[in-house]
């Protein structure tokens, strides 16, 4: 809701995502002797450690069972920090959390999704019961909390200030919230003055002097996400301005 001024009266509440639908799964099994099987692991042992898709068709047709994702792909990860969140949120409830895949899948699927050094870290573990080790190891480099919040705070300090452009303003204001969003799942300071200096310092000079006008009718505290939408009717404004204008 906006006052009189165009000022957001309260801050933004931040939307629930809501997770991909459930997951489903066929499963047939069917019954072979302990020399098949140990035939069978033998063939999947000899296919290429560099070439996971075909491991993990080998390992199904192996065991005798067919296993259905969901229809839509699952992300790629090539070793960027600030990147893991995403994909381990899909990953997790299309693989992680499916209980009706077996854990040596499981450990296919993820190889199946690594690239360069994030796959690098977990080829050589096995496939029988080394899914929750290669896991774990995964979550020890990607997944902690304060080395991705130190790489989403370099990111934004060297985010390159937008030029006066008004859509190239928009375009660096949509790339703010996308980080910020990450930012705030890490429990950032929204109210930390180095971080809002920082954001604003990515708009023009005409912007950000429009801004500080519209922050002295703030009678609450500053945070990044009233900053964002103090910013984004900045600029609606300037927008409407140079249309009439024109």
């Amino acid at each position: 809701m906006l006052d009189s001024m165009g000022v957001p009266s309260s801050p933004t509440p931040t939307a629930s995502f809501d997770p991909y639908p459930p997951v489903t799964a066929s499963d047939h099994p069917s019954f072979i002797g302990m020399e098949d099987q140990e035939q069978s692991h033998a063939a999947i042992v000899s296919l290429s450690p560099a070439d996971p898709a075909q491991r993990s068709t080998a390992y199904l047709v192996a065991v005798g069972q067919s296993y259905q994702l969901p229809s839509f792909s699952l992300p790629k990860f090539w070793g960027e920090v600030e990147a893991f969140p995403a994909f381990w949120s899909v990953f997790s409830v299309a693989v992680h959390n499916n209980i009706t895949l077996p854990a040596p899948v499981k450990l296919l699927y993820l190889k199946t999704c690594l690239r360069g050094k994030a796959l690098d870290l977990i080829t050589s573990y096995p496939i029988a019961a080394s899914y929750p080790h290669a896991v774990r190891a995964i979550l020890a480099v990607y997944g902690c909390p304060d080395v991705l919040r130190s790489r989403l705070l370099e990111k934004l300090a060297q985010m390159p200030a937008s030029t006066e452009s008004i859509p190239a303003q928009f375009t660096t204001l949509s790339a703010l919230r996308g980080l910020w969003s990450q930012l705030q799942h890490l429990n950032e300071d929204s109210g930390s003055i180095s971080t809002l200096n920082i954001i604003q310092s990515k708009f023009s000079p005409r912007t950000r002097q429009k801004v500080d006008e519209l922050k002295k009718a703030i009678t609450y505290t500053l945070t990044v996400e009233v900053l964002l939408d103090v910013v984004e009717i900045a600029l609606e404004q300037q927008s409407l301005r140079s249309t009439e204008g024109a």
